[in-house]
């Protein structure tokens, strides 16, 4: 993804679930095959530093989940857009033996995940802990954003937050945050959403208490970077580990930090008075 102006739009080709509950006798074999998404203000997956705005970059794809059962959906927009609509195809049935409470939800997943899963309250995915570096934004396809809805109108909200930082010190090329206390900062999560219908970490399924950005080819000096993790509270901060080809440094801030959902706090000069050593 790539940020551009984000406008809220609205979208066609509705299609309200049952919100009551319902008794069929036969099932109807049907087919999600469209639905179309938009980034609410706020919600960053590739962050400009200036801007902070996100839009659907060409072929993007996501998961697309309803009773449980999952399918790849592929944006169909040939240029940058705010509203992306996406094709795919999701087998469901329209009619149900079985009764069911409440509203029943489609929900949608960005970045697409083979492995990810949905038991119709919640998804389930992986934060990753290996992150490639790109300038100036969060690398594309890093950033968990999800989308709960009961029309085929989804409304993706970022489930992440994180630090960026700037390097003065040339020939960086890799940054290792871990937390101090053990929290986690990537990994294996389950998410739902709260009563202000926003994203919410349920579980915490597999724990990685440390992130690695790395940059084959060096983090240029005065650039921002950005670091994606889980939300969460560190009482007792981060401790940073950068590297070069043969020279390592340390920073350890040591007082309490917040990770909040769609925020990035900022380092200025990450390697400011640290020592390195071979």
């Amino acid at each position: 993804m790539k940020i551009n102006r984000i406008l809220l739009a609205v979208l066609t080709s509705a299609l309200l679930f049952p919100a009551c509950t319902h008794k069929w006798e036969e099932e109807e074999e049907s087919a999600i095959t469209e639905v179309q998404a938009v980034f609410p203000t706020g919600t960053k997956t590739i962050l400009d530093s200036e801007t902070g705005n996100v839009s659907w970059m060409p072929a993007e794809k996501i998961n697309l989940f309803f009773n449980g059962v999952s399918a790849k959906f592929t944006s169909t927009n040939t240029a940058i857009a705010d509203v992306a609509t996406f094709t795919g195809n999701l087998p469901i049935a329209v009619g149900y033996t079985n009764e069911l409470q409440g509203p029943t939800y489609t929900w949608g997943l960005y970045p697409y995940n083979a492995t990810a899963t949905s038991d119709g309250a919640s998804i389930t995915s992986t934060l990753a802990d290996q992150q490639t570096a790109a300038e100036s934004t969060v690398a594309n396809g890093l950033l968990m954003s999800v989308a709960r809805s009961e029309s085929y109108r989804l409304a993706f909200y970022n489930v992440c937050g994180g630090v960026r930082f700037k390097l003065a010190t040339e020939g960086v090329t890799s940054v290792t945050m871990k937390s101090n206390g053990g929290e986690a900062l990537a990994g294996k999560v389950k998410i739902g959403f709260d009563e202000e219908n926003l994203p919410e970490i349920l579980e915490v399924v597999d724990s990685k208490t440390e992130v690695t950005l790395t940059c084959g080819s060096g983090f240029k000096t005065g650039v921002w970077y950005y670091i994606a993790t889980l939300p969460c509270n560190l009482p007792n901060g981060v401790t940073f580990t950068m590297h070069t080809d043969s020279m390592t440094a340390t920073r350890i801030i040591d007082r309490s930090l917040d990770v909040k959902r769609s925020i990035f706090g900022s380092i200025a000069n990450l390697d400011e008075g640290v020592v390195w050593k071979k």
